[in-house]
């Protein structure tokens, strides 16, 4: 198994978003150094990020390491927002000196905070959901008369939003559909009646006729290419890791080639998990994933 020499690096970036305090008034509070958005590299940090699909969309959890006190004591009222008025954005890069940086997870903060116990090193965390603010996003119902293409409706949500669309080959039809209640619930009762599946990943709204894989580039998973290990058998296909490779997408298809001969072929991907760690020797630099054979198409309950 291969593995670069090149230095690993992780970047934050945090945008503020205006909120509104209980008077109804828009507040958005800038950064002491000015400006409403902050990019963090060269710390050392820690990205915990999974990618689950349609019920928990993404998650993240983001530990760094030597924040001024003063960055940190701003970036930990983000934590103190009323869950309902939270709109603030984190991206999450990663990448080495050889590929550069790619983003690998974007979402609404959570939570915020910082752990003294450890000083004089103190450690900030953060905490993020992709998909979060649609959830939180009140908007007018959608309501169609006659009948009325997914993706269209989709793609309006998307624009709602601010998010990007990706349709893989979506073409159902609805007739006098209405969805009401957040962005999130009309998506998501929009991907139900169609019998479609969803998700949210880097503020882009993912749709997919039920069992079709994403995209058309199907990356090779084997020991030349940065495969830990061996795969293992699950009850509904197989379970792996290999070295960082962001070009592993949710539910996209990968092909594996191992001496363990049942494991060879292309499985798509239903579940994965980024273990990434920067400016720390022989720290983690890791995709895991589940997946299951393509023609396997998940039974939904009710």
């Amino acid at each position: 198994m291969s593995q670069s020499l090149s230095r690993r690096h992780l970047q934050a970036h945090i945008l503020l978003r205006p909120t509104t305090d209980a008077e109804g008034r828009t507040i958005n509070p800038p950064f002491i150094e000015g400006g409403h958005e902050v990019t963090l590299r060269g710390y050392r940090m820690a990205a915990a990020i999974k990618k689950n699909g349609e019920l928990s969309m993404g998650e993240l959890q983001l530990r760094i390491a030597g924040l001024p006190l003063s960055l940190m004591n701003q970036l930990a009222t983000l934590g103190r927002l009323p869950l309902a008025t939270r709109r603030n954005i984190v991206t999450v890069s990663a990448g080495d000196d050889q590929s550069g940086l790619g983003v690998c997870f974007q979402g609404t903060i959570t939570g915020a905070w910082a752990d003294f116990k450890g000083a004089p090193e103190v450690v900030f965390y953060i905490t993020a959901m992709a998909g979060l603010d649609a959830s939180l996003a009140i908007i007018p119902p959608s309501s169609f008369s006659g009948t009325a293409d997914v993706a269209t409706i989709m793609a309006g949500l998307a624009q709602v939003m601010g998010y990007g669309f990706e349709n893989n080959g979506v073409t159902a039809q609805l007739s006098n559909p209405y969805f009401p209640g957040t962005a999130m619930a009309q998506m998501r009762a929009c991907a139900e009646a169609a019998g479609i599946e969803m998700t949210v990943e880097n503020q882009t709204l993912i749709i997919s006729p039920r069992g079709v894989a994403r995209g058309s580039r199907i990356p090779l998973v084997s020991p030349s290419t940065g495969m830990i290990g061996y795969p293992s058998f699950t009850n509904t296909g197989i379970a792996g890791a290999t070295l960082y490779n962001p070009s592993i997408g949710f539910h996209s298809l990968i092909e594996i080639k191992s001496d363990l001969q049942p494991a060879c072929g292309r499985w798509r991907i239903t579940s994965l998990t980024h273990e990434l760690e920067s400016e720390t020797p022989g720290g983690s630099w890791f995709t895991n994933f589940m997946a299951s054979e393509p023609r396997y198409v998940p039974i939904r309950a009710g």
